[in-house]
């Protein structure tokens, strides 16, 4: 692949870390755009899809680098302008392919 895939590895086959994405929060931003926050609850690092869905019907799809949870971080923010709308919903993952131990906190609104 041409990359340095030990986190992968380490996490996944020589350890027993768990993977756990998460929508943290939906808020609007000073500038009235939109901040999504997304919030690693696990301890193994994997890239990560989200699929954000605005009320003018139109779908945003945003790749969050392994490199930003390599780094330590926790949190990651995705800012939206005004001109992206309204965001009626926020799903990590969209396609499934992650091995997320609680799905239930993937999506936003949840319920």
């Amino acid at each position: 692949a041409g990359e340095d895939l030990d986190w992968f590895w380490t996490s996944f086959y020589y350890e027993t870390w768990t993977l756990d994405l998460s929508v943290r929060e939906v808020r609007r931003s000073p500038g009235g755009g939109t901040v999504v926050v997304i919030e690693d609850r696990g301890k193994a690092p994997y890239p990560a899809k989200v699929r954000i869905r605005t009320s003018d019907g139109r779908t945003l799809d945003h790749a969050i680098p392994v490199d930003r949870w390599l780094a330590g971080n926790t949190t990651y923010e995705i800012e939206l302008g005004p001109e992206a709308g309204t965001v009626t919903r926020v799903e990590i993952d969209p396609d499934g392919y992650a091995p997320d131990i609680d799905r239930t906190n993937n999506l936003w609104p949840r319920g």
